[in-house]
């Protein structure tokens, strides 16, 4: 009769379990040769079938979960190209390393079109490089299959995904707002636009002892100078305001922000989330250095898609199963190589260009799955200088900002405006050899207002012309 283990027993320590050895089927009807390479990799710690024929072979492909076949293009009643179409048919994630004299090179060559890895001639490298190839060979078929599981994995797990952190600097940034969660204190997001600082904020405010009360978005930079903020401060009362690039908050409306902060009234708990340097804002006197330290206390720094690129592949599954929903198409998986694409792009626009990118790859693909082609914005390089009407190069001081054009309307064309007018001040200084009476005039606008563009666009006169005093 079985017994149970008294309370006092010692607890059985559990080992992590070990990764499985690539399981390797070598396949050569030459006997002295099939063992071997099968010799050479079971010493170097790969676990080894073999086969002395594609019946063979093919019947233990079926039996078997091999990951790599390693088989010679010419045996008796099947050639290499046969011996792959078979195989894959069988098990369509193993990978196949051809083995072929040099007389056979070009038959051997279009192996690689009916899906084999690669094709070695003999003689072949020494034992160490083939045991290389093998490897590689087997982390492909492994990272075909970790795709393939992703798109399980992210419909089970999808509706309880907020803020999805695989990476390192992910995931400490949100321990980091999450272990704020439960304070008053305000929590100050930085890092580029479309890195998930909204998302991260309303998931901090879900977590919080506010969840039941209203989270309130404020877009700074789109708040009239003249505006009150009672408004917007009576509508999160009891929640959290959310201040979305605060640093584009005016001067009356910073100055209330930090009485609202001091004093604890109305209850509203403040978060605000900046792309800009606030600190190189302080300095240069647009910005409230009391507001900066009220709001300097927790802060999260939200690293960049391109230094995050561990959370490629669960991001990419997650907005791919939620585009699919939304255009009503059967797209579920992304093939390994768009998914090698998708990791090697630098993603300027972060996570609001990936959503972009994947969702017209949903609309366009032509079958259930993402393919290479279906990628086309994360392999077009930049387009060529357009030349003006008469033949002249245009001039390229006007830097739109990267990925505006993911942005809402609204965002987008204050982003792009801010751009215009520090380039457009900038060059009409330059005309006056940074004369800022003579600048204004130039431009058409009074001195008062094209300082305040000067100010609000951090663009400082060079020195006048000799002769020609900055009549400032």
């Amino acid at each position: 009769m079985a017994t149970l283990a008294p309370p006092s027993a010692s607890p059985v320590s559990v080992r992590p379990p070990r990764v499985r050895a690539l399981r390797v089927l070598v396949v050569d009807d030459e006997a002295q040769a099939r063992r071997a390479l099968a010799a050479q990799l079971m010493e170097r710690g790969f676990e080894v079938l073999t086969a002395e024929d594609g019946d063979a072979a093919a019947a233990l492909v079926e039996a078997s979960p091999v990951d790599v076949m390693v088989a010679d293009y010419e045996m008796p009643g099947t050639r290499g190209t046969e011996l792959v179409q078979r195989v894959k048919a069988a098990r369509a994630g193993i990978e196949v390393v051809v083995i072929a004299d040099a007389s056979h090179a070009h038959d051997a060559a279009r192996c690689i079109d009916d899906g084999a890895f690669l094709f070695l001639l003999r003689p072949l490298p020494s034992a160490d490089a083939l045991a290389a190839v093998v490897s590689r060979a087997g982390e492909k078929k492994r990272a075909s299959e970790r795709a393939l599981l992703l798109d399980r994995k992210v419909g089970l797990e999808s509706p309880k995904l907020d803020v999805i952190a695989t990476s390192r600097g992910m995931r400490l940034a949100v321990d980091a707002a999450f272990g704020a969660a439960q304070l008053r204190t305000p929590i100050l997001l930085t890092g580029e636009p479309g890195t998930g600082r909204q998302l991260l904020a309303r998931a901090v405010h879900q977590r919080s002892a506010r969840a039941d009360h209203p989270f309130v978005l404020v877009r700074s930079g789109l708040v009239a100078s003249d505006a009150r903020d009672d408004d917007w401060l009576g509508e999160a009362a009891g929640g959290t305001l959310f201040l979305e690039e605060v640093g584009e908050l005016t001067a009356s409306l910073q100055a209330r922000l930090v009485d609202v902060i001091a004093s604890g009234l109305p209850d509203v708990r403040v978060m605000a989330s900046s792309s800009a340097d606030l600190k190189r804002q302080v300095d240069a006197g647009t910005f409230r250095h009391d507001l900066y330290y009220r709001l300097n206390v927790v802060v999260v720094r939200i690293p960049s898609l391109r230094r995050r690129k561990d959370d490629i592949p669960v991001l990419a599954y997650h907005l791919l199963q939620r585009s699919s929903q939304r255009l009503g198409r059967s797209v579920r998986r992304i093939s390994a190589e768009a998914l090698r694409m998708l990791r090697g792009y630098d993603w300027p626009g972060n996570v609001r260009e990936l959503e972009a990118v994947i969702e017209r790859a949903v609309a366009l693909a032509a079958s259930d799955s993402i393919l290479p082609g279906d990628l086309d914005q994360v392999q077009d390089g930049p387009e060529p200088p357009e030349a003006a009407p008469d033949g002249a190069p245009m001039s390229t001081a006007l830097q739109l900002p990267a990925g505006f054009d993911l942005l809402p309307f609204a965002e987008a064309k204050k982003r792009v405006v801010d751009a215009f007018e520090k380039a457009y001040s900038s060059a009409v200084l330059g005309r006056s050899g940074g004369n800022i009476a003579e600048a204004a005039q130039l431009s058409g606008l009074d001195r008062s207002n094209f300082r305040r563009i000067l100010k609000r666009q951090a663009v400082t006169p060079r020195k006048a012309r000799p002769g020609r005093p900055d009549d400032s």
